[in-house]
């Protein structure tokens, strides 16, 4: 725990690409179920923003997403309207 805060969560380490191929290698698991396992204890999270406005992606793939406490950054926020008008 962290004694000056009084937290007691355990942080995981931020695990880039290449860091998840080796735990998948090393525990044989596949990387994209393990991390898509921990959605529920992100504290960020990084999708493509269709998943955001696609109903099945949402309710499958992100349904343990706290959506009342999110704060949503888009990237590319440019490429919305084009998104929006093409759906």
């Amino acid at each position: 725990g962290n004694a000056a805060t009084g937290n007691d969560a355990v942080h995981q380490p931020v695990l880039d690409m290449e860091d998840l191929v080796s735990l998948g290698k090393k525990s044989s698991i596949c990387p994209f179920y393990h991390t898509r396992n921990q959605i529920s204890e992100a504290e960020i999270l990084f999708v493509p923003y269709n998943y955001l406005f696609d109903r099945e992606a949402r309710n499958s793939t992100l349904h343990e997403v706290k959506w009342n406490d999110a704060i949503l950054i888009f990237d590319e926020a440019h490429n919305l309207e084009s998104f929006a008008s093409d759906s």
